[in-house]
């Protein structure tokens, strides 16, 4: 299988760079100040009233998946909304082009890269999800779940932000409009989700949430594509 220059490229100047281990040393941090107060409020309550909320041991996962999910949000645009519109700026667009690369080649070069990112934060995190075993607080299919809908979220947004990064002539402007786009299509997902729960019928919301994100994720590289062809072909 051949390589892609794009994701070889991106990957050697973000192996040179501390972003990543940074990223994901204080993200983990984050999370061990998080476990750890909450199990010294416990047992601080268990120490006054002789009771231990076992309930609590749940309150974490909410606390680790939801402010995952939020960081998700605000890091993927503001990763992937740069991935064209920094290389119009150092003017190396025109000399991209010119390469041997395919417009396919360099929107997927740059969406693996950025994935990877994603991807390795979400695993550093896994054993502070694995902690709450140990009290039965969530179970395996709730844990897959987050997982699936992790990924496939920060697909959509990485492809929003790409998308984003093509139409805009500069990297403020690309990273404003795939935050307003991302925050209009979350809003209308949770919104439809929380409508199926409703209904009773959140398993099929989910799975509608799933195609949603794949079908636009393959939309936004669809245009992009076209328009890096078009420029090319001025």
């Amino acid at each position: 299988m051949k390589e892609n220059p794009i994701w070889s490229k991106d990957s050697l100047l973000g192996n040179r760079s501390l972003f990543l281990p940074m990223l994901i040393f204080f993200t983990n941090l984050l999370l061990f100040v998080l476990l750890f107060g909450n199990l010294y409020y416990i047992s601080l309550n268990a120490q006054q009233t002789g009771e231990i909320r076992y309930a609590m041991f749940n309150r974490f996962y909410y606390y680790v998946g939801g402010g995952l999910f939020v960081f998700l949000l605000l890091l993927a645009p503001a990763l992937s909304a740069s991935s064209i519109t920094q290389e119009r700026e150092q003017n190396n667009l025109a000399l991209l082009l010119c390469t041997d690369c395919t417009e396919k080649t360099i929107l997927q070069g740059k969406l693996i890269a950025y994935m990877s990112t994603h991807l390795t934060l979400l695993s550093s995190t896994v054993p502070f999800l694995a902690t709450l075993y140990i009290y039965g607080g969530i179970s395996g299919s709730l844990v897959l779940l987050y997982f699936f809908f992790y990924i496939f979220s920060a697909l959509y947004c990485t492809a929003l932000g790409i998308f984003c990064s093509c139409l805009g002539k500069n990297t403020a402007y690309s990273t404003a409009l795939s935050y307003v786009l991302e925050f209009i299509s979350f809003l209308s997902v949770f919104y439809g989700l929380y409508w199926c729960k409703t209904k009773g019928y959140f398993f099929y919301g989910l799975i509608l949430a799933f195609l949603f994100f794949i079908l636009f994720s393959l939309s936004f590289l669809g245009i992009g594509k076209k328009y890096l062809r078009g420029l090319q072909t001025n």
